[in-house]
């Protein structure tokens, strides 16, 4: 266990072992226990601190450019402490607990090697070979943490990287249920084939964030610091703050979670403190009569204590960087909320994410942008392969949705059959095109001219003569074949939502779109699966995004409901018919109780009165469903009928029910009878994947 007192931190444990089982034994190690921790409460009391910077500083760094630079760290309280930098002196209280700041006024970029001096008294602290120029934090999972010597040409990539002007820092895998001041990781280090060979993964600094800085430097000219903070196999979550949780109403239940477990711990602590006195005398007393030592009392362990639970990986690994003055961000995560199945709602957490990191850095969206990595095609096991195409969406929705930011699509450097595709050195070089054209304002990279600064994505859809036009934008460059084939992976669909490929034809920015099997077509989707490897880009020689329109919203997405039945063995009954996600399996599909008594219904209620035209919903593989009824309603008393249905059995299907635009605040799915089968549960359950209105 480590407890913080003050600015110093205790290790103690209680060791009760049953290898030594005698009075004794117990009663030195609780002795040992209780009084290291009151010692160390003593010594936080007495004890002179030792003139200290932070972690963000030392040897080798880069300092951002054109931004004021707060300098802080611990002194004694009330000490003069003195910083020194490129001509500017700032000499500043440290307060009553010893902290003391200082702020710079903005530097200019600059490839001296200058020190950075801060002296108390006669103590005095040197940071050497400080640059200044443009920092950023690179973050996410595995593919943002993967190494430069496992990605493509490693080896040499590796030779090859002798970058004086280019800076690497990197944290350790590290989880804290609190926000840290210290920073778990390497210095920072001059970009060298030896410096750039090691890191936390395949024994190498981050390929992605590497190729990122390096081409940065190479452009704008400037020193370049580059701050690996990644964590393989992580969700977006454990990297969010509480104040982004809170900014999305979507996430209203991790916020109020993490408010709780906070909470918790927080009344916990101060019931263990309280009781410390009087365990204290008792031991006193026991230890003076030779008595056996009273038990100890329990130390509090917090709710966060896992990388998959929310602010854990924030805390650890993004807050001691706060204050520190950066650029921005870039971002490579997402196939880990992929895998369980956030479809839409990862739009939601990229705006928690990103908010959360601007409000902490105390910044505003014009002046700090964030640039993200669509994930690449793969074949996920679980999950549907038309399903990427919604987490697709949802990135590219945040991208939009989200001032001062962007993505860079990679659906043609990917590998279906690996998770990692291994051109990192395109994907930094895509993230590097975005800074540079969108934060920096520059016109080239690497002297070709930047016509587009990402791949083609959609702008609008026209519907003439039986045929769709699909007009892009980020196509000033043009549209092309990558491999001079027939344009691949359109789709189009009438009211029916029954798809079908699509014959596609380039003219200047838009792409034409017909099919036989589709006579009126309403409806296009691009690239909509896991395996999609489209071959539109433009003049740029960048992707097409993936996309479908139009883009219908989902009415009844997230929309509260009842049942005339509800399930009673906390099995799909709570959230499931309207998550957004059409997965087939129990975690994901509504079902009612097992009773074998119909009618059953489920009512969904929209919250307000809505114009609705149509309702999408289907049945999984299993079950004994049978006929659904369709009805809705203004009053929730008077329903309407709009349609209905006979679905098979053993067998995902899914039914559009289109109808007379209505308005409506209720819907409800009535079963009016079961197949007589029983596949994998008992006839009575009634099972539904999910429910869409239009």
């Amino acid at each position: 266990m480590i407890a913080s007192l003050g600015r110093f931190s205790v290790v103690f444990t209680f060791a009760l072992s049953p290898a030594f089982p005698n009075t004794m034994n117990i009663r030195r190690s609780a002795l040992l226990s209780a009084f290291t921790l009151f010692a160390a409460l003593c010594a936080s009391a007495r004890q002179a601190a030792e003139l200290q910077l932070a972690d963000p500083f030392g040897d080798e760094m880069v300092l951002q450019r054109d931004m004021q630079v707060p300098v802080w760290g611990e002194a004694d309280p009330g000490a003069r402490v003195t910083v020194a930098f490129a001509g500017q002196t700032q000499t500043v209280s440290a307060d009553a607990k010893g902290r003391w700041k200082a702020v710079l006024a903005p530097l200019k970029a600059s490839a001296e090697n200058r020190k950075l001096t801060v002296t108390c008294g006669d103590k005095k602290l040197e940071v050497k070979d400080v640059l200044v120029g443009e920092v950023w934090i690179c973050s996410g999972q595995s593919n943002m943490q993967w190494g430069v010597a496992g990605a493509a040409n490693g080896a040499a990539e590796i030779t090859a990287a002798n970058h004086p002007l280019l800076r690497l820092r990197y944290s350790n895998l590290v989880l804290s249920p609190v926000p840290l001041a210290r920073i778990n990781g390497s210095p920072w280090k001059v970009c060298t084939p030896k410096n750039l060979g090691q890191g936390t993964h395949a024994n190498s600094f981050s390929a992605t964030a590497y190729y990122f800085g390096r081409d940065l430097q190479a452009d704008l000219k400037v020193p370049v610091g580059v701050v690996q903070s990644a964590w393989g196999g992580t969700l977006i979550e454990p990297w969010t703050t509480p104040d982004g949780f809170r900014s999305q109403p979507a996430l209203k239940a991790q916020s109020a979670w993490l408010d709780k477990a906070n909470a918790d711990y927080q009344a916990s602590l101060k019931q263990c403190l309280e009781t410390l006195p009087a365990w204290e005398k008792a031991a006193r007393s026991a230890l003076e009569d030779g008595a056996p030592l009273p038990v100890p009392p329990p130390v509090p362990v917090h709710p966060i204590g896992n990388n998959a639970q929310p602010t854990a990986l924030y805390n650890a690994m993004i807050a001691p960087w706060i204050g520190f003055p950066v650029r921005g961000a870039i971002w490579y995560q997402g196939e880990s909320n992929h895998i369980q199945h956030d479809g839409p709602l990862y739009a939601d957490r990229m705006a928690a994410l990103v908010g959360g990191w601007r409000k902490a850095w105390g910044r505003t969206e014009a002046d700090f942008p964030f640039y993200a990595v669509q994930i690449a095609p793969f074949r996920y096991g679980g999950c549907q392969p038309q399903e990427l195409g919604n987490f697709w969406e949802a990135q590219q929705a945040a991208a939009q949705k989200i001032p001062n930011s962007g993505l860079a699509h990679t659906q043609d450097i990917g590998n279906p059959g690996n998770i990692h595709p291994m051109n990192k050195q395109e994907v930094g070089r895509r993230l590097a095109r975005l800074a540079l054209s969108r934060t920096y304002g520059a016109k080239t990279q690497g002297g070709t001219p930047i016509r587009d600064d990402c791949g083609p994505e959609f702008q609008s859809l026209e519907a003439k003569g039986g045929a769709l036009t699909v007009k892009f934008d980020h196509a000033k460059s043009g549209l092309a074949s990558r491999d001079g084939k027939p344009l691949t992976h359109f789709e189009i669909a009438g009211d029916d939502d029954v798809f079908a490929p699509a014959e596609a034809k380039i003219s200047g920015n838009t792409v034409t779109l017909q099919s036989a099997k589709v006579p009126a077509p309403t409806q296009v989707r691009f690239a909509w699966s896991d395996t999609a490897e489209p071959n539109l880009m433009n003049g740029d020689k960048l992707p097409a995004a993936s996309f479908a329109a139009p883009k219908f919203a989902n009415l009844a997405l997230r929309a509260p409901y009842t049942c005339s039945n509800p399930n009673t063995h906390n099995y799909g009954a709570s959230g499931q018919l309207t998550d957004g996600s059409w997965i087939a399996d129990g975690a994901h599909c509504f079902a009612s109780n097992e009773d074998d008594k119909f009618p059953k219904d489920v009512v969904v209620d929209l919250q307000e009165a809505k114009e609705l035209r149509q309702l999408k919903f289907g049945v999984p593989p299993f079950g004994s469903t049978k006929t659904v009824v369709a009805s809705v309603s203004a009053d929730g008393k008077t329903f309407t009928e709009v349609g209905s249905h006979v679905f098979s059995q053993e067998k995902a299907e899914t039914v559009v029910l289109p109808f007379k635009s209505t308005k409506a605040r209720y819907i409800k799915l009535t079963f009016t009878d079961r197949h007589d089968k029983q596949v994998g549960y008992p006839i009575g359950f009634m099972f539904m994947t999910e429910l869409e209105a239009k």
